[in-house]
């Protein structure tokens, strides 16, 4: 029905990586974690900074769908809030780094 599907044991492991870098861990710390444990990645790769970084500035997770330059709220459920998302954003550019757009 193309709805979108929340997969428990990928939902858990994003919800850990948001967690993780708002405890001040960085995104290659967080990937070599994930590949200590043992963590298949959803395409059954490996887990590098940019992959992390990646799930880190995607705005499905907090329930909105990008397209292009575009976001909208999406029907699916959430797997972070939208306050958790923005201040990863906020984060992210605190470092240096280049963040995704903020929900608004």
């Amino acid at each position: 029905d193309g709805k979108l599907v929340i997969n428990k044991d990928e939902a858990e492991i994003v919800k850990k990586i948001y967690q993780w870098y708002l405890e001040g861990h960085s995104m290659g710390e967080i990937a070599e974690t994930l590949v200590k444990q043992d963590v298949p990645t959803k395409k059954q790769g490996f887990w590098a900074k940019k992959t992390v970084s990646t799930i880190l500035k995607n705005p499905l997770y907090c329930g909105y769908l990008r397209w292009e330059k575009y976001i909208n709220k999406g029907e699916h459920e959430p797997i972070i809030d939208v306050e958790t998302y923005n201040e990863v954003q906020k984060i992210i550019k605190q470092k240096g780094g280049k963040p995704a757009s903020l929900i608004k």
